[in-house]
């Protein structure tokens, strides 16, 4: 069985979006490069893939039904708190 590799994902900075990932894949880090939010995870590239539902939140506002937090990361002066639609 192939190992897993960990890929980087650049996300965008609106407040709901999707990004395609490997089924399977596992959370590891969400952070800033290049002036972008970043979210790296553990994946099997060679597997299927399908689009996953992203929320981006400030603090104060309310947690999204139906998702699960992944992280907060902070720039500067702006605070993001991110979150994931898992569907099972």
């Amino acid at each position: 069985m192939n190992q897993p590799k960990i890929y980087k994902y650049v996300l965008n900075d609106v407040h709901r979006f999707e990004v395609e990932l490997p089924m399977g894949w596992e959370f590891k880090s969400i952070g800033m490069q290049f002036g972008k939010p970043v979210l790296w995870a553990s994946v099997y590239p060679e597997r299927r893939t399908k689009l996953y539902n992203f929320r981006m939140i400030h603090t104060g506002d309310e947690v999204p039904n139906g998702y699960s937090y992944l992280g907060t990361l902070i720039d500067a002066d702006m605070v993001y708190h991110f979150y994931v639609q898992y569907e099972f």
